[in-house]
């Protein structure tokens, strides 16, 4: 079975490296159908050169109308939505992609339960020297059922290919606010989101593109998961905890809506409703751990977020022993705590 693939490239000053992106598409063993490119007002020649490559290209590429600024994660929504395909992968403009990334990626989708594919990624430098491997949470090649992941610290966009129905199931306009940032969420997180929550997500363990890294990148890859969790070990950030409950409760409340509509997601909407449920509490309980006034409330909320009925509800991975150490030393006794309100 074959699957016609568009690809959503959103652009923005990119004519240092747009060309050889462009050129690393064209040299795909499963060429897409098509290219649309979304530019947010340029002002250097990438449209001329997206236009002149597009005279000899293989496939068909539009570049959409000028348009108001719309900022990096609704320019990518705006060039996904005005695909004409089933399959959308979103693009980069400062990549390069590896020839099998299309054909590998696509794969995925003969499975029918499968959402979003995704795969590893190897960080370069802005010369294309390689620097590390970015797994983005993937440890083999395997296919993961709805509600086993969750959507922190993960699904990077350059390395999706996923259902353009997703762009359907809620408006764009109405997703969750972005923990840690005054803004909507990002395109690839509210898309692995409900990728996630709604169908199966397909981790592919070959890394099938150069993800650069250079003083240009708008988002970029800065720490090793390592270092964040050493960095933030004896940090409660009180603030960060508000933000992700919220996140949850607000997500909570956008699957209880499309689960009462008449859609094609409503009953996986459903069991994504009591899933997120769960987590909300568990976001709660782990706030209430942090900001609790006395001893007594602090260790409440510290059985609840490791024993109790959140944590077995909630269908994703269990306490860590790190995590429930932190919890105990830093959360009820406060040793060593440096508090981060906001």
């Amino acid at each position: 079975m074959s699957f016609r693939v568009s690809v959503a490239l959103a652009t923005y000053n990119g004519s240092k490296y747009v060309e050889e992106q462009l050129r690393s598409i064209s040299g795909q063993t499963t060429l897409p159908a098509e290219v649309v490119v979304s530019d947010d007002g340029s002002t250097d020649d990438t449209i001329a050169i997206i236009t002149r490559f597009a005279e000899t290209s293989p496939f068909q590429i539009r570049v959409l109308p000028e348009h108001e600024r719309l900022g990096f994660s609704d320019n990518f929504f705006h060039a996904a939505s005005a695909c004409v395909n089933d399959f959308v992968a979103f693009c980069d403009q400062d990549d390069v992609w590896h020839p099998e990334k299309l054909e590998h990626g696509i794969a995925a989708f003969a499975n029918d339960n499968v959402m979003l594919s995704m795969h590893t990624l190897t960080k370069t430098d802005g010369l294309l020297n390689p620097i590390g491997l970015h797994r983005q949470g993937i440890t083999k090649s395997a296919i993961i059922p709805a509600l086993e992941l969750d959507p922190f610290g993960t699904g990077w966009g350059n390395s999706m290919i996923f259902r353009k129905s997703l762009l359907d199931v809620y408006a764009v306009k109405g997703r969750p606010k972005q923990p840690s940032g005054d803004r909507p969420l990002s395109h690839d997180t509210w898309i692995y989101t409900l990728a996630a929550a709604l169908g199966a997500v397909a981790h592919i363990d070959t890394p099938l593109l150069f993800y650069r890294q250079h003083d240009l990148n708008t988002m970029g890859i800065k720490r090793s998961p390592f270092a964040e969790k050493l960095s933030g070990a004896l940090t409660a950030s009180v603030g960060r905890y508000r933000e992700v409950a919220e996140f949850y409760r607000s997500t909570h409340k956008i699957f209880e809506e499309i689960a009462r509509g008449p859609g094609l997601f409503s009953e996986a909407a459903s069991h994504a409703e009591g899933a997120y449920r769960s987590r909300t509490n568990r976001a709660q309980d782990r706030l209430d751990l942090y900001d609790g006034v006395t001893l007594g409330e602090r260790t409440s909320a510290y059985r609840r977020l490791h024993f109790g009925n959140s944590m077995r509800k909630a269908n994703i991975a269990e306490s860590s022993v790190l995590s429930m150490t932190k919890d105990l030393l830093v959360g009820i006794m406060n040793i060593g705590r440096r508090d981060q309100r906001m």
